[in-house]
């Protein structure tokens, strides 16, 4: 989701990285009973970390389960009590790429979803301590090179709560309790007390932090474990992975710009109770927290997950909404740790972000049912596409939601589609034999979104600059207001600006102003207007999502061509042919035509399907024809893709 330069990402000596997919994963998982080997790619073997599981949903009750390299695969915490270390034989190993579990009921439960969130060790990001409670005043050791944001200490040996400090309550001064809702309590000098020499709060250093002689913290002989988070606030933006703050909502929503988009966050309200929130966007952190997007699992319960009473995304943080659904009172103060979106790098093959794929057959029980091999950021996805009905842009920020392509109607709630797995999305519906799934992850250089609110300030030539991680300036651009009936607006680099939902030709100027598509995008930001033109998206409060398409060499291809009236060769720079192709007809009334190798991309007829149409699709025609650099169009009756001087806009994937 963020933004790196392609040198910072090589791992550091040490075991430290400066790319949090090589210390963090959010992981989902059905449970099977049986042994399970969960792959997320962190080395959890060599060098070390936590793993938190998490019971999502199902027919039980399972609470949170914490283990970690320096206790051992079967010791086992929970967060939500106060008891002490178990042993128990639920994980089997730490993978030098994850871990394995095994069929033990509690975290492995056939058919019951689950999460796992992993931290590994690494400087600048994440430690674990463990130590030996002595009774009075000890300073306790780390590695984690820098002054830490937050720490999390367990008593293993005698039930005793779970401490917290965070830099941002009280300068430090004072605790909090991870498995209960309590506010956070202050530290008394002279006390025992749980962070100081218990003459004295002492802050935690880039190397140590203190314990007095409180039992939560220091009981002579009892064991202890120490979960130690960085904060990467003074880092350089670009090193930065993790951040420890706060924020108070006064009146308004409370915002918390990072500089980056979060993946995951725990939050707690510190003033007052409240429980500890663990959102993700891998569960379902959204943009909109009206329309039951955003999950939610407490630290201090074993709970399923909640809805639509998290934080939400923005472009560059999260926010906590102050009006409507379940908002935050006035006054209400916060601590956060936030862990960076995964670094966007450019891929090394089409085939790691982008898939097609069917479901198959009617009730056939695959799970999840549309497969990629990758986490699934946006699915274009037809349901009977042999039979007459509407196409959908689903996407991950905003799931629970779907849009048609064929349709100016805002967003409906989507019944049918999760995305729910690391590997696919899941199409509920059982009436029809054939769905098909167009899938897309997002990646430096290829494809991005972004969701944004308008703010209409009233001035000529405004601009809302919206941040978006493509990492280059996009050439396509696909728009869609969420929230009320309107167009979906396509901006080209080569044709100026179109309507996804009908065949009308491209404008290329408007209100005597040239539609230019240099004029609004860079590759850090895009521009949204508050005239009602359509490149100009900017209804105060409204919510919008946007879809960035770019060239990457060998990847993917936004580019347009000229008919010739008979065949013609468009070069993508591939080396194998393309997989999915998209073209619409600008100088005149076209639809916007989809093919892909799943279906067909050769040399006889080719299925098609028309996004801004529900008709079935066409098999009857020889439109495209394949070819090693790109793809080959001839002109037939059916989707005139090349009619002599005609102009014509395309997007394909290798």
């Amino acid at each position: 989701m963020d933004l790196l330069k392609a040198g910072s990402l090589a791992k550091k000596k040490g075991g430290g990285a400066t790319n949090v997919e090589d210390v963090f994963s959010t992981f989902l998982y059905e449970g099977n009973s049986t042994t399970q080997v969960i792959a997320n790619e962190i080395d959890l073997a060599g060098e070390g970390g936590l793993l938190w599981l998490k019971w999502r949903s199902g027919s039980n009750a399972f609470g949170h389960a914490l283990y970690d390299s320096e206790r051992g695969v079967t010791k086992e915490l929970k967060s939500q009590t106060a008891g002490a270390e178990s042993t128990e034989n639920r994980i089997s190993s730490f993978n030098s790429n994850g871990f394995t579990l095994t069929g033990n009921t509690e975290t492995n439960y056939s058919g019951d979803k689950y999460v796992s969130w992993t931290f590994r060790k690494a400087p600048k990001f994440f430690d674990i301590v463990t130590y030996t409670g002595n009774g009075t005043t000890q300073n306790i050791a780390h590695s984690l090179e820098s002054t830490p944001g937050m720490i999390i200490v367990k008593n293993r040996t005698s039930a005793t709560s779970w401490s917290v400090w965070h830099r941002s309550v009280n300068s430090g001064a004072a605790y909090g309790v991870l498995n209960l809702t309590d506010a956070f309590y202050t530290d008394s000098s002279g006390t025992a007390i749980v962070w100081g020499d218990n003459s004295a709060y002492v802050a935690p250093t880039s190397t140590q932090f203190t314990v007095g002689s409180n039992s939560r913290g220091n009981t002579s002989g009892n064991e202890y474990v120490a979960y130690i988070f960085a904060d990467n606030s003074a880092e350089d933006a670009e090193e930065q992975m993790i951040k420890c703050g706060s924020c108070v909502i006064n009146s308004a929503d409370a915002v918390v710009d990072l500089g980056w988009q979060p993946q995951f966050v725990l939050i707690k309200e510190y003033n007052v109770a409240g429980s500890w929130k663990m959102v993700d966007t891998m569960r379902g952190m959204g943009v909109d927290p009206i329309a039951n997007q955003d999950r939610v699992l407490l630290a201090n319960s074993s709970n399923l997950e909640e809805t639509n009473n998290g934080p939400v995304l923005t472009p560059s943080g999260f926010a906590f909404p102050y009006a409507g659904g379940n908002a935050a009172a006035n006054g209400s103060a916060y601590i956060y740790m936030a862990v960076r979106g995964p670094m966007m790098v450019e891929p090394k093959a089409a085939t790691d972000v982008f898939a097609v794929d069917t479901r198959g057959s009617t009730g056939d029980g695959k799970k999840p049912g549309v497969r990629s091999g990758f986490p699934v950021d946006m699915a274009l996805r037809r349901q009977g596409f042999s039979g007459s009905s509407a196409g959908y842009l689903d996407n991950r920020m905003t799931q629970g939601q779907q849009l048609e392509t064929s349709s100016t109607l805002s967003e409906q709630v989507n019944t049918k589609t999760t995305f729910d797995f690391n590997n696919g999305y899941y199409e509920y519906a059982s009436t029809y034999a054939d769905q098909l799934g167009h899938m897309w992850k997002r990646a430096k250089g290829y494809f991005d979104i972004v969701a944004y609110t308008g703010n209409a300030t009233p001035s000529v030539g405004h601009r809302l600059n919206v941040p978006h991680a493509l990492g280059v300036a996009p050439e396509m651009l696909i728009h869609k207001r969420r929230d009320s009936t309107s167009s979906w607006q396509v901006l080209h680099k080569d044709a100026g600006g179109g309507y996804l939902e009908n065949t009308s030709a491209f404008y290329t100027s408007a209100n005597g102003a040239t539609v230019d598509m240099a004029d609004y995008v860079t590759s850090t930001t895009f521009s949204i207007g508050n005239w009602v033109q359509a490149w100009h998206n900017n209804t105060s409060g409204s919510g919008y999502v946007v879809y960035l398409f770019a060239t990457l060499a060998g990847i993917s291809k936004v580019g347009s061509y000229t008919g010739n009236g008979s065949s013609q060769t468009i070069n993508c720079g591939f080396a194998a042919g393309s997989r999915f192709i998209l073209i619409k007809r600008t100088d005149s009334t076209g639809d916007w035509y989809v093919w892909d190798s799943l279906r067909g991309i050769v040399a006889g007829n080719d299925p098609h399907l028309s996004l801004n149409t529900t008709a079935a699709q066409v098999t009857s025609d020889d439109s495209v024809d394949p070819q090693s650099s790109g793809f080959i169009v001839n002109q037939v009756s059916a989707t005139n893709i090349n009619v002599t001087s005609a102009t014509y806009i395309f997007y394909a994937i290798a």
